[in-house]
């Protein structure tokens, strides 16, 4: 008889649950959101989200340096890179620098907005943001900024998942950057109620300008196609700090700067930007709660190409489709065959391999 069990559907919004039967197959109902929802079956479908994070629950969790990095210097060249999942109403900074009550350098995250914040000195050197509205939270972000502010109108970069043209550029100056201070944080900032609800990891700093317009730049910190590189990698480069937070640490930084402490209780998340080896194969999904279309998509044709199971045309190409995840599918975008909001779904997910063998 095979093994059954209940995975809670923890995508943020929608509910819904799944039933795991064995490694290649999985059914699910959930609710469409209209925006970008987890559903985890347990069958790995794709190459991302394998791994472990580090949680910060928003309230009292933090990652503090009361000491100057070792070997730090103030400067007009960085380049920060970080993976952060954030939740919803998750005000609050994923870095800082801390200089009595201002924020010398800092990176934060604005539920409200659903956007990134990045700035320096109060902002007087420079005081960047991704556009409002295109960073939801409940998903994994990479954010990668560099800059050379000997140049800061050409030299200065923030990519999002790849995508470079989402920042709005209010403040960029030809300043230095004051790195240099005992105090530096993780996911928390000045006060109390900047602490910062999310899960993170790979939280990279050197002082080292790259130009991100060059693609071989960029993948020095992700695989582009939603996973971090190896800790080895980032490790090898020798930034003064890298904490990787993989695996429930917030402290231990494996860049040259020196370890942190805890405050609260970060803890580990089952969530993670790790690349793995997802089977591939097929998600077929049908409202419960309207008359539609049966629709399928699969991981050798691609997301968005959908095949309607109860008609006989060709496949249909549309930007709101599923994501191939390796615990379960997402779905992105507000499609009515798995994702229109308020509405009911089924989903059965087949993954591309022979089913295991029971007794």
């Amino acid at each position: 008889m095979s093994v059954t069990k209940k995975l809670l559907e923890a995508s943020g919004g929608g509910g819904g649950e799944s039933t795991y039967v064995d490694d290649c197959f999985a059914n699910a109902v959930f609710t469409g959101t209209g925006a970008y929802h987890e559903v985890k079956t347990g069958v790995p479908m794709g190459n991302t989200g394998y791994g472990t994070s580090t949680r910060f629950d928003g309230v009292a969790d933090g990652s503090v340096r009361t000491s100057d990095l070792t070997g730090n210097s103030n400067g007009k060249q960085f380049t920060f890179s970080v993976w952060v999942r954030p939740e919803a109403g998750a005000d609050g900074v994923i870095y800082a620098v801390i200089d009595g009550s201002s924020t010398e350098f800092g990176v934060s995250y604005d539920s409200g907005n659903a956007r990134f914040s990045i700035w320096a000195n109060g902002g007087s050197t420079f005081s960047w943001q991704t556009w409002n509205g295109y960073c939801p939270p409940g998903r994994w972000y990479h954010l990668l900024v560099s800059a050379d502010l000997t140049d800061p109108t050409n030299k200065r970069h923030i990519y999002v998942d790849e995508l470079g043209y989402l920042a709005q550029y209010n403040t960029t100056n030809n300043l230095t950057i004051e790195f240099s201070h005992p105090d530096h944080r993780v996911g928390r900032g000045e006060n109390q109620y900047q602490f910062l609800d999310a899960s993170l990891a790979h939280l990279y700093l050197d002082y080292t300008y790259r130009d991100l317009s060059v693609e071989s730049n960029r993948r020095l910190f992700s695989d582009g196609a939603g996973s971090s590189v190896s800790s080895s990698s980032l490790t090898a480069m020798s930034p003064i700090l890298y904490l990787p937070m993989a695996d429930g640490d917030a402290t231990t930084n494996e860049g040259t700067g020196g370890d942190f402490t805890t405050e609260g209780s970060p803890s580990l998340s089952n969530t993670g930007v790790e690349a793995g080896e997802g089977k591939g194969g097929l998600i077929w999904t049908k409202s419960r709660s309207v008359s539609y279309k049966h629709s399928i998509q699969d991981t050798v044709r691609g997301s968005g190409h959908y095949l309607w199971a109860n008609e006989t045309g060709i496949e249909e190409v549309y930007t709101a489709n599923l994501k191939f995840l390796a615990n379960g599918f997402a779905t992105d975008g507000g499609g009515y065959a798995d994702n229109f909001t308020g509405r009911d779904y089924v989903a059965w997910s087949f993954a591309k391999q022979e089913g295991s063998s029971t007794s």
